[in-house]
Formats: C-alpha cells, sequence, structure tokens
C-alpha cells in the first residue's frame, strides 16, 4: 500500500478518519491525499435580481467557496504537522472526483468520517453506499468516532460464502499483510435466511477452497439479523474493525450496503467498518 484518500467536509467526523490515516502512514510510510470537492450545485447564493442561482453560476461566490476551503484545509494541515499529505480541493461531483482521484493517483485505501455535513452524509452512506463501493474500487474505511490508538490485530470479515473474492482478495490480504491481523470469517445464520451446519460447512469449504486465506477462523453465527448479528460477534472476539464485501444486488450483504443498514453497522459494530469492492 502507498496511498490514501480522505475525502473531507472539514467537519470533526472528517477528522477523525484523517487521524487514523496518520496512524496508518506513520506506521508503513504511507502518502495521505486530503480531499474537499465542492459541488457547485449544492451550494446556492442570491443574482442581483434578487434570484437565487447554485454557485455554479457565480465566478465570485465559487471563488468564494474555494477560498474558504483552502483556507480551513492549511489551518488542518497546520495543526496536524505531517509531511505526508496533500490537500486538494476540488469542484464538481463527489463522487466522480473521488473516483478520479482513486483512479489517478492509485489510491489502495479510502477513509471516511461517518456523519459529517448533511451533503457528504448523504452521499457517502445510505442508498449510495454500494454505488461507491463499485464506482472507487478500493478498500473504504468507515470512522465513525475517534481512535487514538488505530490497530486492526482482529478483523472481523462477515461473508455470504457466496462472494467472489478475485478482485477484493489482494485488498484484504494487503490490509491483513500491513497490520498482522487474524482474519474471523464468520457466517451469520438468521431465521430469515437459515442455513443448516452441513450446507454451511460445505459453502465453507467451496468458499475457501477458491479464495485461500491465511490466519484465520471460521464461525457460524446465528442471531435475528445481520447486522445484530455482526455487531455481536465483533463484541465476543473483540474485533478491531469489522470488513463487509460490497457484492452483486440480492446477496445478503448488499441489501447491507445498499440501505440504511449500513449506517446500522456503523452504529451497533461500534468500531471502525471496512468495505471491499468486489
Amino acid at each position: 500500500m502507498k496511498k490514501i484518500l480522505v475525502p473531507t467536509d472539514l467537519s470533526e467526523h472528517s477528522q477523525h478518519a484523517l487521524d487514523v490515516a496518520i496512524q496508518i502512514s506513520q506506521k508503513s510510510e504511507l502518502e495521505i491525499i486530503l480531499l474537499n470537492v465542492i459541488d457547485l450545485e449544492k451550494f446556492y447564493t442570491t443574482a442581483e435580481d434578487g434570484t437565487y442561482i447554485n454557485a455554479s453560476q457565480d465566478e465570485g461566490y465559487k471563488q468564494h467557496l474555494s477560498d474558504q476551503a483552502n483556507k480551513r484545509l492549511s489551518e488542518i494541515l497546520d495543526q496536524v504537522a505531517s509531511d505526508r499529505i496533500l490537500a486538494r480541493v476540488e469542484t464538481g461531483d463527489l463522487i466522480e472526483q473521488l473516483s478520479k482521484c482513486v483512479t489517478q493517483e492509485s489510491i489502495d485505501l479510502v477513509i471516511i468520517g461517518a456523519h459529517g455535513t448533511s451533503i457528504y452524509e448523504e452521499m457517502l452512506f445510505g442508498s449510495n453506499a454500494n454505488h461507491i463501493m463499485r464506482a472507487l474500487k478500493c478498500p473504504v474505511l468507515t470512522i465513525r468516532d475517534q481512535v487514538k490508538d488505530f490497530k486492526v490485530d482482529s478483523m472481523v470479515f462477515a461473508t455470504s460464502l457466496r462472494d467472489n473474492l478475485d478482485y477484493a482478495l489482494p485488498q484484504i490480504r494487503a490490509i491483513q499483510q500491513l497490520f498482522g491481523s487474524v482474519i474471523h470469517l464468520v457466517y451469520i445464520n438468521t431465521p430469515v435466511d437459515f442455513f443448516n451446519q452441513r450446507k454451511i460447512n460445505e459453502m465453507r469449504d467451496n468458499f475457501l477452497a477458491k479464495h485461500p486465506l491465511n490466519s484465520y477462523t471460521f464461525t457460524i453465527y446465528n442471531d435475528y439479523t445481520i447486522e445484530t448479528g455482526i455487531a455481536h460477534f465483533s463484541d465476543d472476539v473483540d474485533a478491531d474493525i469489522v470488513a463487509l464485501a460490497a457484492h452483486q444486488v440480492d446477496d445478503m450483504l448488499d441489501y447491507i450496503l445498499s440501505t440504511h443498514t449500513s449506517d446500522v453497522i456503523i452504529d451497533e459494530a461500534k468500531r471502525p467498518v471496512l468495505a471491499f469492492s468486489i
């Protein structure tokens, strides 16, 4: 891993994400890109005739927004005092700019702070989460609270055992190698999607034959819902982070990543959530 992208809305939660990125960079000397995207279509001002127009139609207001963002980013850089951070302000659609940066800069990991301002929250969470995973094509780590000592000794990886991890497996191994993690592979068995022990063991064997892992455990965990099962199991093994895979529509965890329940996992798990694109 060489580069981390931290999208920022200049909020406290974005600062939590940057703090984690800095801790990771100190461990492996990674470069950090701190990116603020101004979606001009979301900002409005008043024209001379008194009508409301968006910022894209007012060059002066557009420059004002950019100057404000650059000033705040400079203040943040002064506070963290790290020479591994490159701050940048871009204008346009948030997802398009993030995807462009990931591609052009060969980003290995995106770290976002949960529950920032409403514009970022609308785009980075909820119904757009699965779209983001596919668009960015790299792991996305969500930080909810301040993490003073970030580590990944123990990683819960929730799976339906029907995932195709051909694309994500190198990413998973890179994270595991960077932190020396033990992966706790878990299948959450729920009443609405119940399989017996023999069937799950067969699914597990097929999954691991295709996607071999090192330093891992496997658990079948019974609970009423996937979200609570992930949260409870993560508590039981005292996991540092929870990892999920974004995949095709109608698959078990795709439901989580394509609806409001992605926020439920972030809230209930009470730990960072790492999503892999597949």
